[in-house]
């Protein structure tokens, strides 16, 4: 047994002779430190180990945006940019970003290319597609519960269900209907040496004020 663990077991009996709504208050106190470390976990990219998770496995870049004068069966002529495009055979179908919606456009129709006016991506895709797991790293999912007998950390709504496949590394479906994916594991809750150290010093500091 090491020494924090004997302290704890000091600690314990004492606690228990607050009242309950002190009790209840502390117990709060300890939750809401402890989901402040697990979302700033989550924000580092690392478990309450503080070993770094398994990176995210690199996808394909996705196409660069084309734009081109482009002229239409009916003579109609207008600038065309395209995101989201794939070539099929005699023709480009894509994104119109300047019309809003799906196009399929002829190749002999495209005049001439120019650059493009729109970025490929903004910098909160380039964010989501370097760190993990961020959208846990919120008060509304990750969630907090006291009493006098308990203080607890936990998911709650539908992020539960991604959050515990993410965590013990399950195997789910990428997308629905799509293939299978086992998942690494990246522990999104949990508690560190130093934070039970703090623990239990709140606790010292809130016997001490009671």
């Amino acid at each position: 047994m090491d020494d924090l663990e004997r302290l704890e077991d000091w600690l314990t009996p004492l606690t228990s002779q607050l009242e309950p709504q002190s009790q209840k208050r502390l117990a709060r106190s300890i939750a809401t430190e402890l989901r402040k470390e697990n979302i700033q976990n989550i924000r580092r990219q690392m478990g309450p180990d503080g070993v770094r998770w398994e990176r995210r496995k690199k996808t394909r870049a996705a196409a660069k945006p084309i734009r081109y004068f482009y002229r239409a069966r009916d003579g109609h002529e207008r600038e065309i940019e395209m995101s989201s495009y794939r070539d099929d055979g005699d023709r480009i179908v894509g994104y119109d970003k300047e019309a809003g919606g799906i196009r399929t456009m002829l190749k002999q129709g495209m005049l001439r290319s120019m650059s493009a006016r729109y970025p490929a991506g903004n910098s909160a895709q380039k964010r989501r597609a370097q760190y993990m797991l961020t959208g846990f790293a919120r008060n509304r999912f990750m969630r907090i519960q006291s009493s006098s007998k308990e203080a607890s950390v936990f998911f709650g709504g539908r992020a539960e269900q991604l959050a515990r496949i993410h965590h013990f590394g399950l195997r789910d479906r990428v997308a629905p209907g799509g293939a299978e994916y086992d998942y690494p594991a990246r522990e999104l809750l949990g508690i560190s040496n130093p934070m039970r150290e703090r623990i239990s010093g709140m606790i010292i500091n809130h016997l001490a004020e009671s």
